[in-house]
């Protein structure tokens, strides 16, 4: 099915011309035709509908609107079987399969639409453009909708191996079916039959990594089928490989369609990554090294993925060979390294970025959960010639528009937000090497914050909040200056340096904050009904604050309320809370701050800002610190005795109460100033802030 963006936007592409299908006849004389009028449940006309037609093999897409009176028509058809799918702002998609068109004749194909769920109903503003309309996307998206998809070219193997980096796939014997071609480059394969991939990492760490899982260095795994999606050789391998026999119309070619819609299922509402946008960026860029993905269907593991891709794999970037486990039970990487099988994985590249964010300036507005922002990205491209640039974007956060410099509208990519929402930029033109370029990207959402209640707010995507470079993780450092616009009894706390004091605008504040000119890895912002209090430190020059809640979180006041109506009905619970604030803790909270800083001031250096923001979250076991804001959990600033109250003696006194804080601080030396190569790298960074953290709590606090 069709998302709802697609719904608004496909009827956008009529005005960029009609796409001829594969075997279209040149003119409207010859061939066949298909028309039809399109109505809703009561027998009214939709005007504007988009239709789109397929023909068999998937791989031509002709698209169209309906007219003023409903109706669409189609000609210079190649006699063969056609699907139509309809879609109209409102309303449920329709699809109709089979559509038999004969040379010489049009069929009538009258489309009833029903009305969408409410839940699915979304208001786009009239100058919003929507995305996912470009043609070549939409033939990669839809290349296994039609009944005979994979009806074409397969091969019969032997013994057929594929090798790529440190797995070794053997197809022993069996059926390889591939799937149509877009823009002349076969994009996926689906085999049946038995094979065998074995694999072992080219470090001994990885090599103990693996063994957790299959108790050995290495995986050595049968399988009887294997979905391959990939840009790189493997169709041009097989085609040339002597023990491949080329052919048509397979015997199971259904099954395998199945298999690889199975697969786009589980790529788009499971494991929620766009595979197509990923091989959109190659097609449109074919000097880029291919990538290869294969889900391993095994006797033993059935769930595994084999990843290699050298623009880097973003769950353990930058390293470019990934396999991982979907299951319930064994889920989880398995091993990551290095193409090349590299020995000293320092030796790999320290990342893959197609274009560098040079800097952010963020213009937002907060409502209630609702966040509404504009970002004017200016970037600098690395990889010449690249015309997809893919962003890490928090799934909730819809865009409505992308335009460059000239405000000019932008193609963009990004299917809903509970499937493979991930975002991305088609540029017109391909990039030039080392030239400066901005975007502006406009988006909203309401899951992003979290209302805990009591005034609690939490940022949820911390990193993905705005457009970030999806090539890397904390390593795209950039200058940020952000603009927020937010309710006047509340509190904004940002990361940088405030430019200015709050303003007041009706019934809103305006904040504005900026990192001056020191790059950050990633930029963020606190936000609730605070009570704030601060201190200058004159021995370090680091102005150090500190927020807490006027109210706790409901999850707290229910407690509270639970146990306030068990005594009252004369239960005794052994529990007093009594009161419970978080703002008695501010004195200890701010001297165990400033004494820390003065520590890793003296051991590790100054720091390049001059403040330090330690805010609560309404999150009870877990800290966060980006540069120059710490996000606390609310627990740490109860009195001890109503933890204890709260999570029993053992977890009201573990050491982490005593950790948290140091450690976090700490982290704005170890994670922010420090390089990161790496996701093992956030291992490093982790390690370095917990001695930190020991450091201070064993010889000062």
């Amino acid at each position: 099915m069709f998302s709802h963006c697609t719904r608004i936007c496909l009827a956008l592409i009529f005005a960029l011309g009609v796409l001829p299908l594969a075997n279209a006849r040149a003119s409207a004389a010859e061939g066949g035709a298909i028309s039809g009028t399109v109505t809703d449940p009561k027998g009214a006309v939709v005007v504007g509908a988009s239709v789109v037609l397929m023909d068999a093999t998937g791989n031509g897409v002709r698209i169209t609107t309906t007219d003023q009176k409903g109706r669409y028509k189609i000609e210079g058809l190649a006699a063969g079987s056609y699907t139509l799918v309809v879609t109209a702002k409102g309303f449920s998609d329709a699809r109709v399969e089979a559509v038999k068109v004969e040379e010489g004749k049009t069929v009538a194909a009258d489309v009833h639409l029903e009305v969408a769920p409410v839940e699915a109903v979304t208001t786009v503003n009239a100058n919003e453009k929507p995305g996912n309309n470009d043609p070549v996307y939409q033939q990669l998206r839809h290349n296994a909708d039609s009944p005979n998809a994979f009806g074409g070219s397969y091969a019969t193997v032997t013994e057929l191996v594929l090798r790529r980096d440190a797995a070794t796939f053997t197809l022993h014997n069996g059926e390889l079916y591939f799937n149509a071609p877009v823009e002349g480059r076969v994009t996926g394969a689906v085999f049946i039959g038995d094979g065998e991939v074995t694999l072992t990492p080219p470090t001994l760490a990885e090599q103990k990594s693996i063994a957790i899982f299959t108790e050995k260095p290495s995986l050595d795994e049968k399988f009887t089928q294997l979905v391959l999606r990939f840009t790189d050789v493997t169709f041009d391998e097989v085609k040339s490989a002597k023990n491949a026999r080329m052919s048509t119309a397979g015997a199971q070619s259904a099954h395998a369609r199945d298999l690889y819609r199975d697969n786009q299922s589980l790529l788009r509402k499971r494991i929620r990554y766009n595979m197509d946008l990923r091989t959109l960026e190659d097609i449109y860029a074919p000097q880029h090294a291919g990538f290869f993905t294969a889900f391993i269907g095994g006797r033993k593991y059935d769930k595994l993925i084999y990843q290699l891709d050298p623009q880097g794999i973003p769950e353990v970037s930058p390293e470019e060979v990934m396999l991982m486990s979907y299951g319930e039970s064994d889920g989880g990487i398995w091993t990551a390294f290095h193409m090349g099988g590299a020995l000293n994985q320092r030796t790999g590249a320290s990342d893959h970025k197609l274009y560098d964010i040079t800097h952010h300036d963020i213009d937002g507005t907060i409502r209630g959960t609702q966040i509404a922002a504009t970002d004017r990205v200016t970037l600098r491209a690395i990889v010449p010639n690249t015309r997809v640039l893919p962003f890490n974007l928090y799934r909730s956060l819809r865009v409505s528009q992308v335009q460059d410099e000239e405000g000019h509208d932008l193609n963009f990519i990004q299917e809903g937000k509970d499937e493979d929402a991930d975002f991305g930029v088609i540029l017109p033109q391909a990039l030039e090497a080392g030239k400066a370029y901005k975007l502006t990207v406009q988006y909203k959402g309401g899951d992003a914050l979290r209302d805990s209640g009591g005034g609690n707010f939490i940022l949820l995507p911390r990193e993905t909040w705005y457009p970030n470079n999806a090539a890397t993780q904390f390593g795209d450092r950039a200058i940020f200056k952000m603009t927020f616009h937010y309710p006047k009894n509340k509190i904004f706390v940002g990361t940088g340096a405030p430019l200015e004091p709050d303003t007041l605008d009706g019934d809103m504040k305006v904040s504005k904050w900026s990192s001056g000119q020191t790059e950050l890895a990633v930029a963020g912002f606190n936000y609730g009904d605070f009570k704030k209090k601060e201190v200058l430190d004159k021995e370090t020059g680091y102005n150090v604050e500190f927020y807490a809640n006027n109210e706790v979180p409901d999850e707290l006041k229910a407690v509270q309320m639970a146990v306030e109506r068990a005594e009252s009905a004369g239960i005794h619970t052994g529990t007093t809370l009594g009161s419970i604030s978080t703002a008695k803790m501010a004195e200890s909270a701010l001297a165990d701050a400033q004494n820390a800083t003065r520590v890793y001031n003296v051991f590790f250096g100054k720091l390049p800002y001059t403040r330090l923001a330690m805010t609560q979250q309404p999150a009870g076991f877990f800290g966060q610190a980006w540069p120059t804001l710490i996000f606390m959990p609310y627990t740490a600033f109860i009195d001890t005795t109503q933890r204890v109250q709260l999570l029993g003696m053992r977890g009201g006194t573990d050491t982490f109460w005593r950790y948290v804080g140091p450690h976090e601080i700490a982290h704005q030396w170890w994670g922010h100033i420090i390089g990161w190569t790496g996701y093992r790298d956030q291992w490093m960074s982790e390690g370095f802030a917990e001695f930190s953290a020991s450091l201070y709590v064993q010889y000062i606090r």
